[in-house]
């Protein structure tokens, strides 16, 4: 077992003796984890499916010196943001995890795991072990609905009332996170 901060490399053949697939076809991506500033693992993911992948999960498994297992979760979604592209077959992205520190207790990466692919053309690949395809769509969906209201006030209302709803709820957020103990 190695340390999270050590250089951790799994390449494809790798991959499958540390559970990245229960599936029959290889995993579409390769994990490269390397430890980052402060209590932050960095994640290298790249595709090697020869599909782009539009969403994945990635769960990191630690293990403390008693044997408890602590799970760090990576989702990257490429929908969710307006500058961001799904992944092209061949290429890299970037996330990050954060290492569980509460515990006290030196972790050391039990396990690197590919959990849950979701492609461009809408098929998938994995376990989806941790269920975070739900929230995926569940996301997925709170932006299309976001959108399409706030493009229907547009167009009925103009940009100013867009632009009041918004700050509106953002004000309501804020009075409701300094309410909240």
């Amino acid at each position: 077992m190695m340390k999270a901060s050590q250089l951790v490399a799994f390449a494809a053949a790798a991959a499958l003796s540390f559970g990245q697939s229960k599936s029959a076809t290889p995993p579409p991506m390769i994990i490269v984890a390397t430890h980052g500033s402060g209590a932050a693992m960095n994640l290298t993911l790249t595709n090697v499916s020869g599909r782009a992948i539009s969403a994945s999960v990635v769960l990191v498994t630690f293990r403390t010196p008693k044997g408890s297992q602590v799970q760090a979760v990576d989702l990257e979604d490429s929908s969710l943001l307006p500058q961001a592209t799904p992944l092209a077959p061949g290429a890299q992205t970037t996330g990050a995890v954060s290492i569980p520190t509460q515990l006290g207790a030196e972790l050391v990466i039990d396990q690197t795991q590919v959990d849950y692919v979701l492609f461009t053309d809408g098929s998938s690949w994995g376990p989806d072990t941790a269920h975070l395809s739900l929230q995926i769509k569940g996301m997925r969906a709170g932006w299309a609905r976001a959108y399409s209201h706030l493009n229907a006030t547009l167009k009925r209302q103009g940009k100013d009332a867009v632009t009041e709803e918004i700050q509106s709820y953002v004000a309501s957020k804020r009075t409701l996170a300094k309410a909240t103990p």
